[in-house]
């Protein structure tokens, strides 16, 4: 079973970055257990309501290499 893992994962690893990447989230989407069918619209919302704040200038945007680089410091 390993070897055959190893194998699948050599041939997996040879594909486009791009298939890769839609392969990965396919795996990881297998992976959550139960699925809450309302996500997308609450992402929505949050999306809308997040822009308001933004657009009343309640909240500051930051520039995306400073957001990046906040969170590779954490994951380090």
């Amino acid at each position: 079973m390993i070897r055959e893992t190893d194998a699948i994962t050599e041939d997996l690893l040879a594909l486009p970055r791009k298939v890769r990447a839609s392969l990965a989230c396919s795996l990881i989407r297998s992976l959550d257990e139960r699925t809450d069918p309302d996500a997308e619209q609450a992402w929505k919302r949050e999306i809308r309501r997040r822009y308001r704040l933004f657009k009343k200038d309640r909240t500051r945007g930051r520039p995306l290499k400073q957001v990046l680089a906040d969170l590779r410091a954490k994951l380090r």
